[in-house]
């Protein structure tokens, strides 16, 4: 019928045309071309299809409805498709940045809620939580933690390259994205072995060098030699004593290696016989109770009863300033009925406070014994009066920990005093004081950055 139209329509613009050969048609004549032009033959006719209802129930509706759709077109799957480095890249930058932004969001809602729950989320505190993990524990842990930040910040390089119209053929966006990926992975590698590990990258090493944590190992440590001191002086005892006594010497700065991993304690005792330290002093500051218990059982547990006293000293920080200490001692007992030694671990039954909440110092005394710092195989030679005790009294302690305070105090309100003066520099072969106009150019540039650094401190006297 279309076809018949369509037809119709080229021969009326043919006649429409001014054609001055032939006779212009008449009305009469025109419409019968028209109506002829119109008419559809029989044989194209659409035919008519009847069709009959049946009522069925809602159950059967539901039953017919789901075959149907068994038999209708499905849409292609991502398993009919070839694994492509676009497709995975661009998925993973999604994922990685979904949970890298809701791991920030969760951390920093936690870090600000912490000081109302008692939580310890502070840098010093996971990192000392992080250090009584195995070494491939950390490694493994630290890797998981850098690979997001790493993928996504490596693809979002990428597609700032592609935001410049660079990299765009497909052969060069799936070398881009394979170039990701190995950036990845040895970015993550090197985060992982790089923070917080010695040089030998074997352990993980938190150091807390403030003046509370220094003052305190001072005065417990020279209170120890000084009562060793004085039982080796002491000529009412045994030579015996007097020569054990003598022969403990003090390791303050030591690496102790341990299996699967190394530890440098606070301070530490050892007897001149001995192959490692009898007594190890560790102080906590901001690190959990917990962390401090695993690191005196890992002393006692993994070096054979070498060392066989640990001291943990724990300082609590935020509202309260309390500060209690701890002794562990290991011990051989009799052998189990397969015949092996046993060795066993006991802690005092009572964590001893030496500093209240309000900062007050608490009655009481530390007490040692010369056994304890000797090896534990001569141990059971000493006792009664051939066993001398070391008492160090709490006072002391209390003292030591408000004087590092007070020093710490100090040195957070210190300003340095303004350059006021000038350097001038004398070499072995000059005979007069002049400097180089390099020299003055050093002198006065440091001048012109102290007075900026001034300029930008607040006034003191504003300064609680």
């Amino acid at each position: 019928m279309m076809l018949a139209r369509n037809s119709t329509g080229q021969v009326l613009a043919r006649f429409a045309r001014p054609r001055p050969d032939l006779p212009l048609l008449r009305r009469s004549q025109l419409k019968a071309l028209l109506l002829a032009g119109s008419a559809t033959p029989a044989a194209a006719k659409p035919s008519i299809r009847h069709i009959s209802t049946q009522k069925i129930t809602p159950e059967a509706s539901t039953s017919l409805l789901a075959s149907q759709r068994l038999h209708r077109p499905v849409s292609p799957h991502l398993s009919i498709y070839r694994p492509q480095i676009t497709w995975y890249a661009s998925m993973l930058n999604r994922i990685t940045g979904s949970v890298l932004s809701g791991a920030f969001y969760l951390f920093f809602t936690a870090y600000l809620i912490a000081p109302v729950f008692g939580w310890h989320l502070e840098s010093a505190s996971l990192a000392a939580s992080a250090a009584t993990l195995p070494l491939a524990a950390k490694a493994a842990l630290k890797f998981v933690a850098a690979l997001p930040f790493t993928f996504h910040s490596w693809n979002g390089v990428r597609h700032l390259v592609w935001d410049l119209g660079l990299q765009m053929a497909n052969v060069q966006v799936m070398r881009t994205g394979w170039a990701v990926v190995g950036l990845s992975l040895v970015s993550s590698a090197a985060l992982a072995a790089w923070f917080d590990l010695d040089r030998s990258g074997s352990c993980m090493l938190v150091r807390m060098a403030k003046a509370p944590h220094e003052f305190l190992i001072s005065a417990l440590s020279h209170e120890i030699k000084r009562q060793l001191k004085a039982i080796g002086n002491d000529q009412t005892t045994t030579m015996v004593v007097r020569e054990n006594a003598r022969a403990i010497e003090e390791l303050r700065n030591t690496t102790l290696n341990l299996p699967g991993s190394q530890r440098s304690p606070d301070n530490s005792f050892q007897h001149v016989s001995a192959v490692q330290p009898d007594v190890v002093l560790e102080v906590a500051s901001s690190q959990h109770e917990k962390c401090l218990k695993k690191m005196a059982r890992e002393y006692l547990a993994t070096t054979a009863g070498r060392i066989h006293v640990v001291i943990g000293v724990k300082l609590y920080s935020g509202a309260t300033k309390a500060a209690k200490i701890s002794v562990w001692r290991s011990s051989w007992i009799t052998p189990g009925p397969d015949g092996g030694r046993r060795l066993k671990i006991v802690k005092d039954p009572v964590d001893q406070f030496f500093r209240d909440n309000d900062g007050l110092p608490v009655a009481g005394a530390l007490r040692l014994h010369l056994s304890d710092f000797v090896p534990l195989e001569s141990a059971a030679g000493f006792e009664g009066a051939l066993n001398p005790l070391i008492e160090i009294p709490f006072r002391l302690l209390h003292d030591a920990l408000d004087e590092g305070e007070r020093r710490d105090e100090q040195t957070r309100m210190f300003r340095p005093p303004p350059l006021d003066y000038s350097v001038v520099e004398e070499s072995s072969d000059s005979s007069h004081d002049e400097r180089t106009a390099s020299d003055e150019l050093v002198v006065q540039r440091a001048l012109k950055k102290d007075d900026e650094h001034r300029a930008e401190l607040p006034d003191p006297s504003y300064i609680e």
